[in-house]
């Protein structure tokens, strides 16, 4: 079996809600078995700041 790291990240549109969900399509997904999530994260922005914080996440 493949492991992967998949890095999410939004800070537009109600970027939680939006983490949540990729969450929840990955756990749903019939070929992939999800070990373990990180906790969400608040960053700044990198390059322009003159845009919201972003929320990250690892899964």
């Amino acid at each position: 079996m493949s492991r992967i790291v998949v890095g999410l990240g939004s800070n537009v549109n109600e970027p939680l809600r939006q983490l949540k969900t990729a969450f929840r399509h990955f756990a749903d997904h019939p070929h992939l078995d999800p070990i373990n999530a990180s906790h969400v994260y608040l960053s700044a922005p990198q390059g322009p700041q003159d845009q919201p914080d972003f929320y990250n996440a690892r899964h």
